[in-house]
């Protein structure tokens, strides 16, 4: 009898089972089901793609990336705003199994470039926004001013090969490679197939994301998390619809997504769409109140997770009676104790 090299056990009594596939697998699935429905909505940037287009820009960016020399297992790193390159690397990175490295804005750049070196990424995308983003990143690589894009080497960081950044404000920046112009070239490449061959091969327990913790207790940790826990969180039956009799399905969800895509509580609504199939509003690059308050009435969101003082925040809003919420079926609330009064008032919110 064969010996077992890893086994499973599931002990939750649940309508749907467990997914046994990668997330670059059931992003194929999901576009294939979907095509023409839309996954991400830029609401800022005024950006819309559908499933279709977000797998076959993916895959085109993934074909560049494989040019590149960049493959399974290795290290991207993201930084900066909630924007479509943002997303966009995120699922090149699952078709390749390459590691993508959540980099949150709010460390210093000194704690930025010992994650980086420890991390030992080789690549890093920066998203158009903020605008400082590039000056940061030439504090900790200098030679980033004054190289080739295609020949970057980095004394800080010998790991590093290239940064790639986004927005047409940004092109021809020096020493980067353009976002845009690498899913262009990957379009017509041969790399496609190789990608979706790639893609196929990669077990699902692969690590797939690094995100830091946030350093209170000590120098920030790099916790890893395979595709079949990111895939198998938002899959299935919900477990956040609490008693809503009346809860939309969850492919019919539209989830407003305002918390930047570097920390934890962002993986629900970057997530959503791919597991179920449903529709996620990425409000703006950074939480603007007023933004966030016509995201929600335009594009009839039904759902979204909030901290304590984005819900204020709508509360508060001197013209909060001019919008309809009516959509609005469930808020997550967290990262401090909810009082009681908080809890009713939002019932009061305009439908």
């Amino acid at each position: 009898m064969a010996s077992l090299s890893r086994s499973y056990y599931h002990s939750h009594r649940r309508a749907t089972p467990f997914l046994g596939r990668s997330m670059g697998q059931h992003l194929y699935l999901i576009a294939e089901q979907n095509p023409d429905k839309e996954m991400y909505v830029f609401y800022a940037d005024k950006e819309r793609k559908t499933f279709k287009q977000m797998k076959e820009e993916s895959q085109s960016l993934a074909a560049s990336f494989l040019s590149l020399g960049l493959n399974t297992g290795d290290r991207i790193g993201v930084w900066g705003g909630n924007h479509f390159e943002w997303l966009v690397t995120y699922c090149a990175c699952m078709q390749l199994g390459i590691v993508l490295v959540h980099i949150r804005m709010d460390f210093p750049l000194t704690t930025q470039k010992e994650l980086l070196k420890k991390i030992g990424c080789k690549a890093l995308v920066l998203t158009r926004t903020p605008e400082s983003v590039y000056d940061s990143v030439c504090e900790i690589i200098p030679e980033l001013r004054s190289c080739e894009p295609d020949k970057l080497k980095c004394e800080a960081l010998p790991d590093m090969k290239f940064v790639v950044i986004g927005g047409q404000k940004h092109k021809g920046k020096s020493g980067t490679l353009h976002l845009d112009d690498l899913i262009l070239q990957g379009s017509t490449s041969n790399n496609r197939n190789n990608v979706a061959e790639i893609c196929l091969k990669i077990n699902m327990d692969a690590p797939q994301i690094i995100i830091f913790t946030s350093g209170s207790t000590g120098f920030p940790k790099a916790v890893t998390h395979p595709s079949h826990s990111l895939l198998n969180f938002m899959h299935g039956d919900s477990h956040y619809r609490g008693d809503v009799a009346d809860y939309k399905q969850p492919w019919e969800t539209k989830f407003a997504l305002i918390m930047n895509l570097a920390g934890v509580g962002a993986q629900m609504g970057a997530l959503l769409p791919l597991a179920r199939g449903c529709t996620t509003v990425v409000v703006s690059p950074a939480y603007d109140k007023d933004v966030l308050a016509k995201a929600l009435h335009d594009e009839k969101c039904t759902d979204s997770f909030m901290l304590i003082h984005h819900v204020n925040d709508l509360l508060e809003l001197p013209y909060l009676n001019t919008l309809d919420f009516s959509s609005m079926q469930i808020i997550i609330a967290g990262g401090s104790i909810i009082s009681g009064a908080l809890r009713e008032e939002p019932t009061q919110l305009p439908k």
